[in-house]
C-alpha cells in the first residue's frame, strides 16, 4: 500500500508545530518529570496531533485565546499541570504565526526552529519564557487568505 505524500506546507508545519511544543518549557518539565505517567512523550508527540487536526479543520478562522485555552486544558487534564506563567499564549501566537508563514509556502521559521532544535539552542525557548516575540513575527505584515 503506497502512502499518500503530504503537502510540503503541511509537512513544514507539522515539523514547526513539533518544534514549537519541544521547546515549550512548561511541557518539557511535564515530559521530562513524567507528570502525564510513563507515556508523558506519546502524551506530547499526541499534542502535535491535535494541534495539526485543529488548524486541518479550522485553519486561519483560529484565534490564538482558543489555541492557548486548548493547551492550557490539555497541560491540566493529560498533566495535571495548570499554568500560570501565560506561557499556552505564547506557544499559540508561534503557532498561529508558523501556520500563516507555511501556507504561504514560506518555511522561514519552520527551517529556524529545526536548527534551534537540532543545535538544542536555547533562544526560542527563553524568547518564549519572557513573552518576546520572534523576528518573523515582527516583520511579517500580511494578511493571510482565508480557508
Amino acid at each position: 500500500m503506497s502512502r499518500q505524500a503530504i503537502h510540503p506546507n503541511k509537512e513544514a508545519f507539522i515539523e514547526g508545530t513539533d518544534n514549537i511544543l519541544f521547546k515549550w518549557t512548561a511541557l518539557e518539565l511535564a515530559v521530562k518529570n513524567e507528570w502525564g505517567g510513563p507515556n508523558s512523550i506519546e502524551k506530547r508527540d499526541w499534542i502535535v496531533d491535535v494541534v495539526v487536526d485543529l488548524f486541518d479543520k479550522k485553519g486561519s478562522k483560529l484565534e490564538e485565546d482558543y489555541i492557548a485555552e486548548l493547551l492550557e486544558q490539555i497541560m491540566e487534564d493529560e498533566f495535571e499541570t495548570v499554568l500560570e506563567d501565560n506561557s499556552a499564549q505564547f506557544v499559540a501566537k508561534h503557532l498561529l504565526e508558523l501556520y500563516k508563514l507555511c501556507i504561504k509556502g514560506d518555511f522561514s521559521m519552520a527551517d529556524r526552529l529545526r536548527l534551534e532544535r537540532e543545535g538544542h539552542s536555547g533562544t526560542f525557548k527563553l524568547n518564549m519564557c519572557k513573552g518576546e516575540q520572534l523576528e518573523s513575527e515582527e516583520e511579517s505584515g500580511s494578511e493571510m487568505e482565508e480557508d
